[in-house]
């Protein structure tokens, strides 16, 4: 189920490239299937394109979380 979920953030990505959404959603689902240096990738992108998402700083918090390393 991963692949599907990563494959419908992908076409958000693609549809709106300029919206830090539909990366913040990559990088949760990569998260969630064990690819955290993906999902670090995507979300740092997410927050270069929009810096005052919280739901994407939730995100990274997790990821980092995940790699074990914390959020300072």
């Amino acid at each position: 189920r991963h692949s599907e979920a990563e494959a419908a953030a992908r076409v958000g990505v693609t549809k709106a490239p300029a919206d830090g959404w539909p990366l913040a959603i990559l990088a949760w689902v990569r998260g969630a299937a064990g690819d955290v240096e993906g999902g670090l990738a995507a979300i740092r992108e997410s927050l270069r394109l929009d810096p005052s998402s919280a739901w994407a700083y939730v995100v990274l918090a997790d990821l980092l979380e995940r790699k074990g390393q914390h959020l300072d």
